[in-house]
C-alpha cells in the first residue's frame, strides 16, 4: 500500500495556505496556524502520515475548486487532524510504500532468528564441552562476535548448499 505523507515542512506550509484560502478544515487565522507550525516542531516526529484524503469542492457551502480534505496522524501523543489542501500541494507530497517495511520487518525476524539459532549452537556446543557450566558462564563464552561469526558461517552453508544443489552434487 503506498501512503502520502506531510514532511514537517510542508504541513506547517499547508496549514498557514488553507488559512489563507478559507478552506473549512483548516486553522481560523494565519496566526493560528503559525502557532500550528510551531507545534508541529516540538514533535519527535518529521513525518506525518495520511490516513485518508477524498476530494472536495465546497468552502462555506459555496462550491469552489477541488481541494483534498485529508486527515493526518499527528503521532502518538497528539489528535489526528483535518486538513483540506489544494490538489496541486496533494499531488505532490511523497509516499511510502508500506510492503517495503513489511519486508524489512519479515527480513529483520530472519535475521534474528538466525542469530538466535546461531547462539543456541554455541552454547549447545559449549556445554556439550563443559556440562556442569552455569548460565553465566555460558553467557560468558558466548561473546555477541562468535554469534555473529557463526550466523554468518550458517548463511555461507546455506548459500554453498544452494550452489551445490544446482551443480547437481
Amino acid at each position: 500500500m503506498i501512503i502520502k505523507f506531510f514532511p514537517r515542512a510542508i504541513l506547517k506550509d499547508a496549514a498557514i495556505q488553507g488559512a489563507k484560502v478559507g478552506y473549512n478544515r483548516s486553522f481560523a487565522s494565519v496566526d493560528v496556524a503559525k502557532e500550528f507550525g510551531e507545534e508541529v516542531d516540538q514533535s519527535s516526529w518529521i513525518n506525518f502520515p495520511v490516513m485518508f484524503s477524498m476530494h472536495h469542492r465546497h468552502i462555506n457551502g459555496e462550491l469552489v475548486d477541488p481541494h483534498i480534505r485529508t486527515f493526518i496522524n499527528m503521532g502518538p501523543k497528539a489528535s489526528d487532524l483535518q486538513l483540506d489542501v489544494s490538489q496541486e500541494l496533494y499531488e505532490m507530497l511523497p509516499t511510502f510504500d508500506t510492503e517495503i517495511i513489511k519486508e524489512d520487518t519479515i527480513a529483520m525476524g530472519q535475521i534474528k532468528e538466525l542469530l538466535a539459532e546461531a547462539e543456541e549452537q554455541l552454547r549447545t556446543e559449549y556445554f556439550e564441552m563443559h556440562p556442569n557450566a552455569s548460565t553465566k558462564e555460558l553467557d560468558e563464552a558466548v561473546p555477541c562476535d562468535a554469534v555473529y561469526e557463526r550466523a554468518q558461517d550458517i548463511l555461507d552453508s546455506i548459500g554453498d548448499h544452494k550452489a551445490d544443489i544446482k551443480m547437481g552434487k
